[in-house]
């Protein structure tokens, strides 16, 4: 009886010594894509309102560092203009979306920017970002849409 409890107890705790090990599952995916990049930004939107379609044309560029953002795959960008946060799967980057609201002279600006999955190539990230969102005040309502490419650089 003593040997079935003993060969028990050795089968319970090669499983669970199993379990442990499996959970580590090697280095982290988020490694590859940390650091310090330079980028830019091209694009614009459309703002449709008050009967008018004003293009706003996005340009901009600077550093934006790429940082663990607690445990799991979780990761945030920061940098000159430029903020968010995501998650690692691999060499692929996924932006949660965003969401900003502005009021100014009585006009609010709601946009909202949904980014597509970037995988890091040769140390580079291509961001397509789709751009929409409302446009609101005196009396008036309209529509925002357009596009804008981060293009970003490992240094």
């Amino acid at each position: 009886k003593k040997m079935k409890k003993s060969l028990l107890f050795t089968v319970l705790l090669t499983g669970l010594l199993l379990m442990t090990s499996c959970e580590s599952s090697g280095p982290d995916s988020r490694d590859l894509l940390l650091g310090t990049y330079s980028y830019t930004m091209t694009g614009s939107y459309v703002m449709h309102f008050a009967g008018q379609d004003i293009n706003v044309p996005l340009g901009q560029g600077g550093t934006m560092q790429i940082k663990k953002d607690g445990s799991g795959n979780r990761v945030k960008i920061t940098g000159d203009e430029v903020s968010g946060k995501g998650v690692v799967e691999h060499d692929v980057l996924k932006l949660d979306p965003e969401s900003q609201t502005e009021t100014k002279d009585g006009i609010t600006i709601v946009m909202r920017a949904i980014y597509a999955p970037a995988q890091l190539i040769n140390g580079s990230l291509t961001i397509n970002v789709e751009l929409t969102g409302t446009v609101s005040g005196g009396g008036y309502s309209g529509a925002i849409e357009g596009s804008q490419i981060i293009t970003a650089n490992k240094q």
